[in-house]
């Protein structure tokens, strides 16, 4: 199986925001999203590939 790996780090920033209520669930759940997103085209891109 190839794949990629994501880390709790690249988190970071939404959960210190989250858990001190200077982020809204909604919000923490977006910038997450749009972390893994940016990560995923990335990698689809080294490979070659275009998200389906």
């Amino acid at each position: 199986v190839k794949g990629f790996a994501v880390g709790r780090t690249i988190f970071i920033n939404a959960a210190e925001q989250w858990l001190a209520g200077k982020m809204s669930d909604e919000e923490a759940v977006a910038d997450m999203a749009s972390r893994f997103e940016q990560l995923t085209e990335a990698w689809l891109a080294a490979r070659g590939r275009k998200a389906a």
